[in-house]
């Protein structure tokens, strides 16, 4: 009896109203001016990165992180945001009294508050972690805290996009893995963000925005960026900074983030492909001998078994057998400079 419904999207593909979405990165990517460059598009109606046209509305914020007055609003100023339609959680009053805005135990009188806000569209949380009255490391609290995060999402059919931070000493990761505290807050959210920041193989700098978790789209490619600094046409003694989006990028939320995080350890599956089938052009070879090869070459076994899989999509008949106690991978269907197995020495 449950009937069918279409997803209603502010962004396709990135951002649904009624669902909890988490933007997760290292410090400095640059999370919150892109947060502040989202509520400036919905606010004001620009293009989405890919040129894509938004559904306006207002937005609400609550942050726990930075000043509504001299970062916040600046960099909402500076993204082209409608002002007007921007709302800040901030207080509670009661009476003469004001307490200051909890989100682990005030949720319900936001959701009362946004209720008198005819056209909201987006909520962001900075960070999603103050939502949490319990350990955030554990599943269970997690998931009882987002809960109500969620159920909010879906009752004011609003999208809400909660930061965090990605954990210390997780590059090279699956960046759905690296979301600070416990995995469920992956598992909760809807769609996970991730930014990452540092240099191309040119040296130059380089910020990316993938996908790493979506239950609702391909879930694959994102944009490169920088942050850059600006003067406030309005209030010149103002500076602050803004996104410039510089184009869109193919591939995997891994491969996009690997691509700027580990440059120098070759990590494109590009690359990787082409070492891959260089290597099984000599013939048969063992499993570990291939990967102390190509980890010394400097590609993570993560990585070739996706250029592996993405090279079996393309046609190329990679196997993968064993013989007495070892695997070995080989190339058919393709002529061999040898058909002995390749010798590693040292």
């Amino acid at each position: 009896e449950v009937q069918h419904e279409p997803m209603h999207w502010l962004w396709k593909g990135w951002l649904a109203l009624g669902k909890l979405h988490i933007l997760a990165g290292a410090p400095g990517a640059g999370k919150t001016t892109i947060a502040m460059d989202v509520a400036a598009t919905i606010t004001a109606g620009k293009n989405w990165p890919d040129e894509a046209s938004p559904i306006t509305g207002e937005v609400l914020i609550w942050s726990s992180e930075d000043s509504y007055a001299d970062t916040l609003g600046p960099r909402l100023d500076a993204a082209g945001a409608d002002l007007d339609k921007v709302h800040y959680a901030t207080e509670i009053k009661e009476g003469e009294t004001r307490i200051y805005f909890d989100p682990a135990k005030d949720l319900s009188l936001l959701e009362s508050a946004a209720r008198n806000m005819k056209s909201l569209k987006l909520i962001i949380i900075d960070p999603i972690v103050s939502a949490m009255s319990g350990d955030g490391h554990k599943n269970n609290e997690v998931r009882k805290c987002l809960q109500p995060i969620v159920d909010m999402a879906e009752k004011l059919g609003v999208a809400i996009l909660g930061i965090t931070h990605f954990s210390k000493g997780t590059q090279g990761r699956d960046p759905a893995e690296r979301v600070n505290g416990s995995v469920a807050f992956t598992g909760v959210a809807r769609f996970v963000w991730v930014v990452a920041k540092g240099k191309d193989k040119e040296g130059e700098e380089k910020r990316v925005l993938s996908i790493a978790k979506t239950n609702f789209s391909a879930g694959d490619g994102g944009f490169s960026y920088l942050i850059e600094e600006v003067e406030l046409s309005n209030h010149p003694d103002i500076l602050t900074t803004r996104v410039n989006w510089n184009g869109t990028l193919d591939g995997e939320a891994f491969d996009i983030v690997q691509s700027v995080e580990r440059v120098e350890k070759k990590e494109s599956l590009i690359e990787v492909e082409e070492f891959i089938e260089e290597v099984l052009q000599s013939g048969p070879i063992s499993s570990k001998d291939f990967y102390s090869i190509t980890i010394e070459e400097g590609f993570s076994k993560s990585t070739c078994e996706r250029a592996i899989s993405r090279l079996r999509n393309k046609g190329i008949d990679i196997e993968s057998y064993k013989e007495g106690s070892f695997w070995y991978l080989k190339l058919n269907n393709t002529e061999m400079k040898s058909v002995n197995s390749v010798s590693i020495k040292g």
